[in-house]
């Protein structure tokens, strides 16, 4: 299984690229939720429906205070052996299957401008360095101001606009391998605003840290 990785905020920042929530025009994606969902591969995007930068100012996120750290955590399962995954999540939060292989866990009064987790088999068998270059490729394909705000060989973290709401969200995302093996199996997302990034960073370290294969 891939290594941890420390936080996000230590990861290699691109400034340059500037610009896992609110939602993605991607396939399988609710835009008014997240954008940790769907497939990592790009959509074609010979006309754009949304442009790549924009000057309009965010709104207001609003929503509950920001995501706490050092949550109380409780043991959960993704899919069935021999491909199942154990890990760790907030305890308490709503477990909702949003497609095969696929949950997403927010708190009992969550809020479309809120924050969560998801959890997701992979199927496209390829390496986790190039489930991080598809992602990317897929939100900046549909998502207005882009940003990476960090990457490596196997996390992302970006933040974007939200349509329509016009929010400012962010979305860190974490790909692990089985041991023995090359291909990246499980990704793991958090999502939020910009006040939730320490307990992001702190949530995706506790599931990431907790996460073991069932043979």
């Amino acid at each position: 299984m891939t290594p941890v990785r420390g936080r996000v905020v230590g990861l290699v920042v691109v400034p340059a690229l500037l610009g896992l929530g609110g939602g993605w025009v991607l396939a399988g994606l609710d835009a008014r939720s997240d954008a940790a969902a769907g497939p990592a591969s790009p959509l074609a995007a010979s006309s754009p429906s949304v442009p790549v930068t924009t000057e309009e100012p965010y709104a207001a996120d609003g929503g509950p205070p920001a995501l706490a750290v050092d949550l109380d955590y409780r043991d959960r399962r993704l899919g069935t052996r021999p491909f199942g995954w154990t890990y760790e999540a907030p305890a308490g939060w709503v477990a909702t299957d949003i497609g095969a292989g696929e949950t997403k866990l927010v708190p009992p009064d969550g809020v479309e401008n809120g924050y969560g987790m998801r959890v997701k088999l992979v199927s496209e068998r390829v390496a986790p360095a190039q489930m991080v270059e598809q992602k990317l490729a897929a939100l900046e394909a549909g998502y207005p101001d882009v940003t990476v705000r960090g990457s490596s060989p196997d996390t992302l973290a970006v933040s974007y606009r939200s349509l329509p709401e016009n929010w400012r969200r962010f979305n860190t995302f974490r790909w692990f391998t089985r041991p023995s093996s090359t291909e990246a199996v499980v990704e793991v997302s958090v999502f939020g605003r910009e006040r939730d990034l320490p307990g992001l960073d702190d949530l995706l370290d506790q599931v990431a840290a907790s996460l073991r294969p069932v043979g």
